[in-house]
């Protein structure tokens, strides 16, 4: 979405949920970093991602951890 590519029913269902994912990201413990005003990453050093958020797997990784934890 950012390279301007992108399903335009995706690109609203992510506009419309972004902000309660970040917040729920955030209440679950998960380490977030703002690089810049609305560029919110997940924390390189957190306990739920252990590797940068680019490589294979580290969604899937996240959400499991999430998910034992509730």
């Amino acid at each position: 979405m950012a390279e301007k590519v992108g399903y335009p029913i995706s690109s609203k269902a992510w506009s419309e949920t972004c902000g309660r994912a970040i917040d729920w990201l955030a209440n679950a413990g998960v380490g977030l970093e703002e690089t810049a005003p609305g560029r919110i990453w997940l924390d390189q050093n957190s306990e739920v991602s252990l590797a940068p958020v680019y490589k294979k797997d580290v969604g899937t990784r996240a959400l499991t951890n999430l998910k034992s934890d509730s």
